[in-house]
Formats: C-alpha cells, structure tokens, sequence
C-alpha cells in the first residue's frame, strides 16, 4: 500500500511498500540534469564532425582539383598525339582548301579533327587515282576533302533503306513505258538516220543553271524540278517561232514549294523519289522559284500563292532498263531524271569520265542520289558516257556536271530513268 502524505516544507512523497521515501522535485531535477548532460555531448560532437570535415575538405579538394587537372592535361596530350603532323607543304594545302572553299571551324580540335580527315581523304583520293592512273594523281581535292564518309552520305544522300517506295509501281503515277511507245515526234525536227554521237541540251540553250541542295539529302526534289525546267523548256520553244527561241528565258520553279507542300515524299531528311515530285506537280502545279524561294530545311506550314501561275506536268514514265530507251528519249524529247548508287569514289574529285566498277557500285556504297541527264556523246577512244547534272553546285567537279560512263549500268545509272512531258502553258492551281 503507498501512503500519500505531505511534509513540513510542503514537499509531497510517496511511501513505498519498503517504507523508502523519494521526493519528486529531485527526481525530475536528476532527469534534467542527465538530458542537459547528453545534449551537451551531442552538441560537442556535431561540432567536432564539422571541425574535421572542414578540415578534411581543406586537405582533400586541392588533391581533386590536381587530379582532375593532371587528367585534363593528359587528355589534351593525348589529343595532340594523336593529330598527324603535317608537313609544310600539307599545311599549306590544307590552309589553301580552307581558303578556296571557305571552310570554317569553330575549335582548335575541330580543326585538328580536320586536318586529320583532310590528309585521309587525300591519301585515299592519291591512291585510288594512281590505282586508275589517272592523270595529276597527287593534289586533287573538292570541297567534300573535310568530311568523313558519313558525314558526306548524311548531309548529300539519300539513305539505301529508304529509296524505292513508289518506284514502277502500278499504283505511281510514273508509269511503266509502253512497249510500242512511237519515240519519234512529227512535230520536232530530227536529224534521219541514226542518233548522232554527241548530243548535249544545254547547246540548245534549255537547260537551267546547277543548284546547289546544300547539306540535305533533297537531290530527288532538284533532279525532278530541274527535270521540269528543261522539259517546260523544250516544249515552251517548240511553240515559238525561230527568231523567238534565242531570247526565251530558262524559268527556275520552286523546289521549297514541294519540299514543304507535298505530303507524299518521305517525311524528315531521308530522301524520297523524283516520281512523287512528278505526281504532286501533275496534281498542283509548281509555281516560280522567284516567288518560293529555296532554304536549307523544310518550314512548318506550305505558303502557296495562289493567284500565282503554274507549270503542270502532263505524262511521266519510267523508261526501258536499257541504254537505249534513254537515248531515244533524250534526244527525241528532253532530259530525264536518273537515280545512282554512290560509291566512295564519287566523294572524291573526278577526272574526265566516271567510270565507277562493279565492285564499288556494290560494296562501297554511301547512299543513294539522283541527278538529270541532259546529253550524251563517245570519246576518241571509244568510251561512250552520259552527261549528267548534279544538285552539288557549280564548284563540284568544276561546272556541277559529269561525264558517266555509259552502256554498262554502272551503279544504276540505266535501271530507273523517267521521262516527262510538261504543259507549255501555265495556269492557276483550281
């Protein structure tokens, strides 16, 4: 039993079975004093783990700077290793491209990373022209010399995987020629007999000046516009008198509009076919470039003008796969569009005629590409080749044509080349 009482001094206890007393005040004074005690230590020892970790940062953060320091300096070394040095007379080569073709490069490792691409290539460029003896085998070089394969078949190809959709197919409005196709027009002067060994049309004046893509892999979109405009040519100076023809204008038509219109070819930067181009400006019209003009992307949303006139193509056919089923309509029609495969070699600067082999257009190649092909003709020798128009600018390989080698397929160049006929009378879009 506790007996509950309270003493003189007003203190109360409590008795217990074993007749102890014990006063609360002290205990509750014990227990604080313990609690201050143990909040104390606490206290001292957060102050010694702050004391030592300052002390330790003190000590630990110089070596850390160091070493991060030492690391960056072994990776600049290393860098600098692995540049090639260059002779004077490849440094002066180098600074002469850089000069030539107003290269820009924003970082000294870019321009180590350069430097080194640029003697790849032109070692690679001096072996495979001394392979093929041609001439001036050592010191050629064109604005590709920077670039490494890759970044050359990103920026100027189209992908492998993804050329063909709409390719001779029954549905494309591209269709298959027919077989009993009359080549021969009764309303254009052709020479008798038969094709002459040289035939070009741009000594006709109807062939519009190179373009140049830019870094896109939109060649499928400048061969089919280029395409339009020497074909609109052709059958535009077909309705003039003679005295007419030597002062009609070569019209220029806007590829932007198709790049941004139509909403059949490939979507993104991957390429597409010159067919789908045919069909969209059968179906739209493809107003002036003048009007449209081109910009390296695509934009947003199509600007159409609508009040503007248009050229409509008519007729598109895929040619026979033979050399010639292309010669017929070249000379007796106008130029057509082609499509290569591009070998490593192309990359490369070329000389006289373009002779591509069989192994390379199959083993070595970068992507796809399309082109035009505005004539032909045979060398002394015999070789015959196609003269083609690129979408690379005028200072590739020195006017932006090249001499393809012709009557062997090579890289494909006979396998897939359409022809068009296009109305010589504009009108507006209905």
């Amino acid at each position: 039993m506790v007996d509950h009482s309270m003493n003189s001094q007003g203190y109360r206890y409590e008795r217990m079975p074993q007749t102890k007393y014990v006063y609360i005040n002290d205990v509750a004074r014990e227990t604080q004093g313990k609690a201050n005690q143990k909040y104390s230590l606490n206290r001292i020892l957060t102050y010694l783990t702050i004391f030592f970790f300052a002390i330790g940062i003190c000590f630990v953060l110089p070596i850390v700077v160091n070493n991060v320091t030492n690391y960056l300096e072994r990776q600049l070394e290393k860098a600098d290793r692995q540049h090639v040095p260059f002779s004077d007379v490849m440094e002066q080569h180098f600074m002469d491209f850089v000069d030539t073709y107003k290269k820009k490069y924003e970082t000294k490792e870019e321009v180590i990373f350069r430097q080194n691409v640029f003697k790849a290539n032109l070692d690679e460029t001096t072996s495979h022209r001394r392979s093929n003896r041609l001439q001036d085998a050592t010191g050629k070089v064109n604005q590709f010399m920077d670039l490494t394969d890759q970044e050359f078949a990103d920026a100027f190809l189209m992908k492998v995987h993804d050329y063909g959709l709409h390719k001779r197919t029954n549905n494309s409005f591209v269709k298959p020629l027919p077989k009993d196709f009359k080549h021969k027009k009764d309303d254009v002067e052709t020479a008798e007999g038969p094709l002459p060994d040289f035939f070009d049309w741009r000594d006709k004046g109807l062939i519009s000046p190179v373009k140049n893509q830019a870094s896109k892999p939109y060649c499928y979109c400048f061969a089919a516009l280029s395409a339009v405009e020497a074909n609109y040519a052709v059958a535009l100076a077909a309705t003039l008198p003679a005295d007419k023809k030597k002062d009609m204008k070569i019209e220029q038509f806007s590829v932007q509009e198709v790049l941004d219109c139509d909403k059949i070819t490939a979507p993104g930067d991957v390429g597409g076919e010159p067919g789908v181009v045919f069909e969209f400006i059968h179906q739209n019209g493809v107003e002036s470039d003048s009007l449209y003009p081109y910009i390296v992307g695509k934009h947003n949303s199509c600007l159409i003008h609508e009040d503007s006139d248009k050229v409509f193509v008519k007729n598109a056919y895929y040619l026979h796969p033979d050399e010639n089923s292309m010669l017929d309509w070249l000379y007796y029609y106008g130029p057509i569009s082609v499509g290569i495969a591009v070998p490593k070699s192309m990359k490369q600067p070329i000389d006289g005629i373009y002779r591509p082999t069989d192994y390379e257009c199959e083993h070595e190649v970068l992507g796809l590409h399309s082109l035009v092909v505005t004539g032909y003709g045979t060398e002394v020798d015999g070789t015959k080749y196609w003269i083609v128009k690129n979408s690379w600018g005028t200072e590739w390989n020195g006017d932006g044509y090249v001499k393809f080698e012709r009557g062997r397929n090579a890289c494909g160049i006979e396998d897939d080349a359409a022809g068009i006929f296009v109305d010589p009378i504009k009108r507006k879009h209905k």
